[in-house]
């Protein structure tokens, strides 16, 4: 079929057109998308905000509970739910942070934190007993060295660039382990587990 300058004439303001009304309607799609984007309403995270972490006299009535209920807990699931109990005491609904004396940096307390410690610090009596000086084990603990060590790339530290190792020697536990992680992208110090040395 071969095509004349007729029929040519007639099939260029045909396309013009439809690709004319192509655009429009692909800008009218476009422009409903973007108002029920904007008409959603946001997610809102899980947690209020991050606050500095200040311990209130209710707060330390509770963790003193919870501290003296430690030696009766003969079981990893009983102490598992004293560690459980004593972040959601701290923690009520914000992200807290607590600035290292050593380092400046702020670290964060939040749900990842209170996972892996219940999970590694309920295995002893001590570490759970030491679990209740989080506050001043994140303020005074020393680093181990500048080092940054490599986060495992699996399971809950692959959100993580790497970790760094702090020690503190706690009156009456004895010397204390805690891993801090380093976030991906925004570098913040997150509290990702916190253990007795025995």
């Amino acid at each position: 079929m071969t095509i004349t300058k007729n029929k040519l004439k007639l099939y260029i303001p045909l396309a013009i057109v439809a690709g004319v009304g192509a655009y429009t309607l692909y800008a009218q799609v476009t422009e409903r998308k973007n108002t029920q984007l904007a008409d959603k309403p946001k997610k809102t995270k899980r947690y209020a905000g991050i606050k500095e972490w200040e311990a209130s006299k209710k707060e330390k009535e509770e963790i003193g509970k919870l501290d003296s209920e430690v030696e009766i807990a003969n079981s990893i699931s009983e102490r598992n739910k004293l560690l459980l109990d004593f972040y959601d005491v701290i923690r009520s609904g914000y992200v807290l942070s607590v600035t290292n004396t050593y380092t400046g940096k702020r670290i964060l307390v939040n749900s990842r934190s209170k996972k892996e410690t219940a999970r590694h610090a309920s295995l002893s009596k001590t570490s759970t007993k030491a679990v209740f000086h989080l506050k001043k084990i994140l303020e005074n603990a020393k680093p181990l060295d500048n080092q940054i060590y490599p986060a495992k790339t699996k399971g809950s530290q692959s959100r993580y660039r790497g970790v760094r190792l702090f020690y503190y020697d706690l009156d009456g536990v004895g010397l204390i382990k805690l891993v801090i992680g380093i976030r991906k992208g925004d570098d913040e110090h997150e509290q990702y587990c916190l253990t007795a040395i025995e």
